[in-house]
């Protein structure tokens, strides 16, 4: 059965290895677990990391940037205290 390695390597049954561009890996080779999800981001994480995304339309100023990525990190944060958001996270842990 193949498997990946660091970043976007993969292993065959063969040991032969096939690099993929990042955003073209199955998703089931990739280590993040997604823990939340909305319309401009997601919060994910693997074992060792825990991964913030957030993306939007560069607004006119930057008090205005800031304001954005508060109130979007802010709401995918506060998905952490859900309980199956939890539940996620710790069976990450244990891989």
């Amino acid at each position: 059965m193949s498997k990946v390695v660091k970043g976007s390597a993969l292993i065959d049954d063969y040991g032969g290895v096939t690099f993929t561009p990042y955003d073209s890996n199955p998703a089931e080779n990739t280590p993040w677990t997604v823990l939340a999800r909305d319309l401009n981001g997601k919060l994910q994480c693997s074992k060792n990391k825990i991964n913030l995304v957030i993306t939007f339309n560069r607004p006119a100023t930057v008090q205005d940037a800031i304001a954005l990525l508060q109130r979007q990190s802010a709401s995918l944060v506060s998905e952490l205290v859900k309980v199956s958001v939890q539940r996620r996270y710790e069976k990450v842990a244990q891989k």
